[in-house]
């Protein structure tokens, strides 16, 4: 495993995904230190208009479960060893937020509901959460899958491309006012680590199988 994480430190491409994302973080994290999560978000809250509500109300279900489905085909154009990377990502994703959400973090308030007082800007349309905001499931799904899919397509501004993607995601969520900015930071970071263990996981797997397309498996058998 250890190899298999080397490898993914060595691919060139994955540099811009993962930089720019240490600079948000970096960013984010700053701003973490010095305000408050009210304060931040009551910041946030004041920027909005109509373009932004349509376009952030449908940009949030990038980061959905259902994303994972991308394994699917992944398993008839790439390899299986690629189908199994992206579900394993998935319920690696899912374990992770299951745990965080239901058991260690359960009922923690979103901002809707910790913010009541406030008066908060709400995009008409959308269906308000109120607890179990701790970490964002949303931004945690979306950074696994794309810094998992830009070392699968090995491309400098793809990869610059998915970084973009997986952080209007993760500001969707802001934007929304369905999560805190600590909430969206925890996700990002936890999603990349989510994607580092099942490429080093499934990487290291032997079965020479795994490296055929799902519609090879019949022809390599006969």
């Amino acid at each position: 495993m250890v190899l298999n994480l080397l490898l993914v430190k060595k691919e060139k491409s994955c540099k811009y995904f993962l930089l720019p994302t240490l600079a948000v973080l970096v960013i984010s994290g700053f701003f973490l230190l010095i305000y408050s999560r009210t304060e931040i978000h009551l910041y946030v809250n004041q920027f909005h208009n109509s373009w932004a509500d349509v376009f952030f109300k449908y940009v949030t279900h990038l980061g959905d479960g259902a994303i994972f489905a991308l394994a699917i085909p992944l398993g008839f154009v790439k390899n299986m060893r690629w189908f199994f990377i992206v579900a394993l990502c998935g319920l690696l994703v899912l374990v992770v937020t299951g745990i965080s959400k239901q058991w260690l973090f359960h009922g923690f308030p979103r901002p809707s509901a910790y913010l009541e007082e406030y008066n908060l800007y709400l995009v008409p349309g959308v269906k308000m959460h109120t607890v179990n905001s701790f970490p964002s499931g949303h931004t945690t799904g979306a950074f696994a899958l794309y810094f998992t899919m830009c070392f699968l397509l090995k491309r400098k501004w793809a990869s610059f491309g998915l970084f973009l993607l997986a952080s209007l995601v993760g500001f969707s969520r802001i934007y929304l006012s369905q999560h805190f900015l600590i909430d969206v930071f925890t996700g990002a970071i936890l999603g990349i680590i989510c994607g580092y263990l099942s490429i080093a996981i499934i990487g290291s797997w032997k079965w020479s199988k795994l490296d055929l397309k799902f519609q090879e498996l019949g022809k390599n058998d006969a």
